[in-house]
């Protein structure tokens, strides 16, 4: 039994760093079944944590709100089983994520996506010099991806999580060849991204917050009512905004994106304050709200193939509403002033970083709510690793707080 239980993590954590590489190789690897198995995992490490899990995962109370919503959809989506079952799986990615990281810490979680990101660069490496002709395109390097910007989105994630691992003469050269594979796919999103959020990183390292608990509520309150401004402004002007978009957006904006977007936003002027309903836009069958716009006449192979508006804001809008959209942003808020409360915000890095890139990156793809999205499962990890305290130290919303043993003080 002893030496069961000493072998047991080597191996759960040796078949967690495989999956996790999974997500970021493509190809549908990342799919159901592998999400079946991370979330065995991290349930049955946690399985003598479950309070302190519920009790850190309410620290998220505004992705908990998010998702009711995306739930409330349903009784005015026009397929609510695809909408029940999207949230339903969206709630189980949020479990395996949590339990991961509570059972495993933040170090312990960092270092397992770094083995999992070196793992996909050599894969890569591999596939790139055994099959040049295929792994090439002429926009740019593809590898065994759809497309340039599928592996330059790998390839900047793989590049934060070496940035900011303990160096090695071994990583800076993983480091490297993963910012040259970035280079080379010529995916100018990823890598504009990539060094904003490295520099936005260090500068989040170097700032200094108040440790005054009034003065913590006092900020967190303020950015929230600027968030919710913001929402309200945008949501009491829907008539000029749909007027921008219907007579100055330019359809050939970022390679078509912006006829998708007019299009999407027209088709649910009727309904932008709660949406379309979660899930019923883009479901990859007849049953999507797609195929009852224009574009299934104008460009009827865009609704085969297309799987989003390419633009995660826009989704998020057209089928939540300005209600989803302001969760959504209230959610970016309140982890990031979590972040900023923590003690060690240097062990912190590599999830801030994932964290700026997700939001940025949301602009021009969707990724947040899409269940095998790679950026979305590390976002995910990133924002409950952001939010989860090292083992000395205890957290609540408002304040920071360490804990010392029995009988130890300040004094």
């Amino acid at each position: 039994m002893n030496k069961f239980n000493h072998y047991l993590p080597i191996v759960t954590n040796g078949i967690t760093t495989i999956l996790l590489s999974f997500s970021m190789l493509g190809n549908n690897l990342f799919n159901r079944k592998t999400l079946l198995i991370l979330l065995i995992i991290g349930v049955y490490n946690c399985r003598h944590k479950l309070t302190t899990l519920i009790k850190n995962s309410l620290k998220l109370w505004p992705l908990l709100l998010l998702l009711g919503w995306c739930l409330l959809s349903q009784y005015w989506s026009r397929w609510p089983e695809e909408t029940i079952m999207a949230v339903f799986i969206q709630i189980l990615m949020l479990i395996m994520c949590f339990s991961l990281v509570e059972s495993l810490g933040t170090e312990k979680t960092k270092k397992i996506l770094i083995n999992a990101a070196i793992l996909a660069i050599i894969i890569n490496l591999v596939y790139i010099l055994t099959h040049p002709n295929s792994a090439f395109s002429s926009r740019g390097l593809t590898s065994f991806y759809y497309s340039k910007n599928n592996i330059g989105l790998v390839m900047a994630i793989s590049s934060i999580l070496l940035f900011f691992s303990y160096k090695t003469k071994f990583k800076w050269l993983l480091f490297c060849l993963s910012f040259s594979l970035l280079l080379a796919t010529n995916s100018k999103t990823s890598l504009v991204l990539f060094i904003l959020c490295l520099l936005l990183t260090w500068l989040f390292t170097l700032s200094s917050t108040t440790e005054d608990p009034k003065s913590q509520l006092f900020f967190y309150m303020f950015c929230q009512t600027i968030g919710l401004t913001v929402v309200i402004y945008l949501s009491t002007h829907q008539e000029e905004l749909l007027n921008y978009v219907y007579y100055q957006l330019d359809e050939d904006l970022l390679t078509g994106r912006g006829k998708l977007w007019s299009t999407m936003l027209l088709h649910a002027e009727e309904q932008l304050n709660y949406g379309l309903g979660f899930e019923a836009v883009w479901v990859g069958s007849e049953n999507s709200e797609i195929y009852y716009t224009e574009l299934v006449e104008s460009a009827p192979l865009w609704v085969e193939q297309i799987v989003s508006s390419d633009g995660g804001y826009v989704d998020i809008l057209v089928s939540t509403g300005f209600v989803g959209l302001g969760l959504t942003l209230f959610l970016f808020i309140h982890c990031f002033l979590l972040a900023l409360r923590h003690p060690s915000r240097s062990e912190l890095a590599p999830f801030v970083a994932i964290f700026l890139f997700t939001i940025g990156h949301n602009v021009t793809e969707s990724t947040l709510l899409i269940s095998t999205n790679v950026l979305w499962l590390m976002f995910l990890l990133a924002i409950f690793s952001m939010t989860n305290p090292p083992s000395s130290v205890e957290t609540s919303v408002f304040s920071t707080k360490l804990v010392f043993s029995e009988g130890e003080n300040l004094g």
